[in-house]
């Protein structure tokens, strides 16, 4: 190419030679800054080192990240434009138990549909289809996963309900070859053969079980599944074999890595890795001197200016993070042997990624380096290879799962049993921001003595980090948001009580607690025998260290290390206490058989569980002044009477409606009554998980 060849004589080109990392990286802080106004400043300082540095170099920075942002906006612009259509083509199915989720596309937009699992659907199918938008929640807890940014950057415009579908037809589109080779595994392959081909050729996991997928995560192996770069370089390597004698090796591979692309439905990681093979053809035909690190960095930027959402997809960040460590580690462990640097690479990759890990499993096991070693061989160097091979030779299939289930004993065992999980909390924007820049600092010293210095003074920080992370030293009260029932965590220096559990749909609870780096509750409190209240208490007694549960003498619920309670207990919290009444006798209505919870501190709180009025009688002497009431039972019609209210006499109340539509909370005439006694009112319906702390409340929907 005469222009590749021109291209070489330029000065910007000279300036730009080993250099593309630059680029990668002010883009990099430029979109992490349209989530992150704190990174801001820290792309302000970056453009204007780059600008003192190269001039050249800052004007290119700014050029592409001009171009990235006006696709991103306009990426955004079509996937949050409102449009009618209800039809199209299905391009991806995902069952449940009791459902099936079709995405479905037409023309620009990409749409969700669940439907039940009585009609059989298959991708490439065309359909018409009637029902109900579904409104995605937004973050309601903190630390929860972000379902709605989630489809925004899959591109997913409408989720839909369906109440009807029709199949018009089929029709051709670039998955025909995948769903070929789907439908040939389906047909040839049982399970957990099946699975497991499709995983490891076409990178399909919608088959893998919960708990093949549990363990994958918990050995720090699911990468080996996603169909990596090293996926794609071994079977590079095996077609370069193939055609070595043809003179047209280059143009042959090439082109069956990019039909591998269409099988893979352009997975990030094997998109970039066929990218970088294809810089690589070029580089050498054309002299170009490009590094590998520069290849990685302009494929980075190729992608990211093809689709700028690819920067929000894990597989991508993973991909390109370790990429990057593998290249820069290369050159300085090539002189040790293939297993000492795959165990260096392997923990090198495992502390660089840390953050991402820890936000995504909460924990991080600190012998995955030494687990993959084994795996990236039991993967890469056996199944991997086998997974081709019985492509075309399905007879040995038998063979092949006797392998595979030899495979997933293994999985299972080092994950229930060879395993050191260190639980971690949430990295926050600045967490990670501080936590990469010690590693900046690290390698910018070139004294021994400094880097010591440094590292001690990181491990001492990351350490408090890890152990304080949930300490307060004033009274935090967190009111969770969720879909059915409620939960109450009170933080108080090192102690920390929770109240209730919600019913336990999604496991919110446990995790909002690893996250919050919560590992120990001193006391579980359940008010109550209903289920919403009590739901999710074996998973929270299984994520975290509870060391007492507390339930009235009356409860029929039965845990370890349980107090049951007939009379007034006091908890306390440093200066502050929690006394707890439980039930003097036994109510008819299970809502009065709550705990009643009272926090003497430097508001006074009054937690009523689910009392509703027949059981107010409890409160009658009652002396000691309300400030902050948590209403009883959802704040329904029977609840928190008027004659209550003028005893009380709260300034604030909090109602932890719950979302079940059918129950219908909060009801209006409570409302009222409240605005009648001119109470500041918060609603979890309205204001997602409130927070008391610093003498204020602050909600997440704010």
């Amino acid at each position: 190419m005469l222009f590749l060849k021109e291209l070489k004589n330029k000065s910007l080109y000279k300036k730009l030679l080993n250099n593309y990392f630059l680029l990668a990286l002010g883009i990099v802080l430029i979109l992490l800054s349209l989530k992150h106004y704190l990174v801001v400043l820290v792309t302000i300082v970056y453009l204007i080192y780059i600008y003192q540095k190269s001039k050249e170099i800052f004007y290119v920075i700014v050029g592409l990240a001009v171009i990235i942002i006006l696709i991103y906006f306009l990426k955004l612009k079509i996937t949050l434009r409102d449009h009618n259509y209800l039809e199209g083509q299905i391009i991806n199915i995902k069952k449940g138990d009791t459902s099936q989720t079709l995405t479905v596309k037409k023309s620009w937009f990409k749409m969700i549909v669940y439907t039940d699992l009585e009609t059989k659907y298959s991708v490439l199918d065309y359909i018409k289809f009637q029902g109900d938008e579904v409104i995605i929640d937004d973050v309601r807890v903190p630390y929860d996963f972000d379902y709605k940014e989630y489809l925004k950057y899959q591109g997913i415009s409408k989720v839909v309900s369906a109440t009807s579908i029709i199949k018009v037809k089929k029709r051709f589109s670039y998955l025909y070859l995948r769903e070929l080779i789907t439908g040939y595994i389906d047909k040839f392959f049982s399970e957990p053969g099946n699975m497991i081909i499709k995983g490891l050729v076409i990178g399909d996991s919608k088959s893998f079980t919960l708990d093949f997928a549990s363990d994958l995560r918990i050995n720090g192996t699911s990468h080996l599944f996603a169909i990596s770069g090293a996926h794609v370089n071994i079977i590079t390597y095996f077609l370069i074999k193939v055609f070595a004698r043809s003179k047209y090796q280059d143009k042959i591979v090439s082109s069956l890595l990019i039909i591998y692309l269409f099988l893979t439905n352009f997975l990030p990681s094997v998109l970039r890795a066929v990218i970088m093979y294809l810089l690589h053809i070029l580089n050498k035909k054309y002299q170009l001197h490009f590094k590998t690190l520069d290849l990685l960095a302009i494929a980075f930027i190729l992608m990211i200016i093809i689709n700028p959402f690819y920067f929000f997809n894990l597989s991508f960040q993973l991909s390109f993070i370790v990429t990057a460590i593998i290249i820069l580690l290369t050159s300085l462990i090539k002189d040790k042997s293939s297993l000492i640097q795959t165990v260096i690479i392997s923990t090198a990759a495992v502390i660089v990624t840390l953050p991402i890990i820890a936000n995504i499993n909460s924990e991080v096991n600190l012998l995955s380096p030494l687990v993959n070693v084994v795996f990236i061989f039991l993967v890469l160097e056996i199944l991997l290879p086998l997974s081709f091979i019985i492509l075309v030779l399905p007879f040995l299939s038998k063979f092949y799962n006797l392998l595979v289930q030899g495979f997933i004993f293994l999985n299972n065992l080092f994950a229930s049993q060879i395993k050191i999980s260190v639980p971690l909390p949430y990295f926050k924007i600045y967490h990670s921001l501080i936590y990469y820049s010690f590693f900046i600092l690290f390698f910018s010293l070139n004294k021994f003595k400094s880097r010591k210095i440094v590292l001690s003074f990181f491990l001492v920080l990351f350490s408090f980090f890890i152990l304080f992370h949930s300490y307060t030293t004033s009274l935090k009260v967190t009111f969770l948001d969720l879909y059915n029932g409620e939960s109450i965590l009170i933080q108080k220096g090192v102690s920390k009580v929770l109240i209730d559990t919600g019913a336990g749909q999604g496991k919110k609870v446990s995790s909002f607690l690893r996250k919050s780096g919560i590992y120990n509750l001193d006391y579980l409190i359940i008010t109550h025998d209903h289920f919403d209240h009590y739901g999710e208490a074996k998973d929270i007694c299984d994520a975290v260290n509870v060391k007492r549960v507390i339930t009235s003498s009356i409860s029929k619920l039965s845990f370890q290390r349980q107090i049951k309670i007939g009379s007034p207990y006091i908890i306390k919290l440093g200066k502050d206490e929690l006394i707890l009444y439980p039930p003097e006798k036994q109510y008819l209505d299970e809502n009065n058989n709550s705990v009643i919870t009272f926090l003497k501190s430097e508001l006074n709180f009054l937690f009523l569980g689910d009392l509703v009025m027949t059981g107010e009688e409890r409160l009658n002497g009652f002396k000691e002044k309300i400030d902050v009431l948590k209403v009883g039972h959802h704040g329904s019609q029977t609840a928190t009477s008027p004659n209550l209210l003028s005893i009380l006499k709260p300034k604030y109340a909090i109602i932890q409606t719950g979302r079940v539509k059918s129950f219908g909370f909060p009801d209006h005439e409570l409302i009222n009554r409240l605005n009648n006694y001119q109470i500041k009112t918060y609603r979890t319906d309205l204001h997602y998980t409130i927070v008391y702390q610093n003498k204020k409340f602050t909600y997440l929907n704010q």
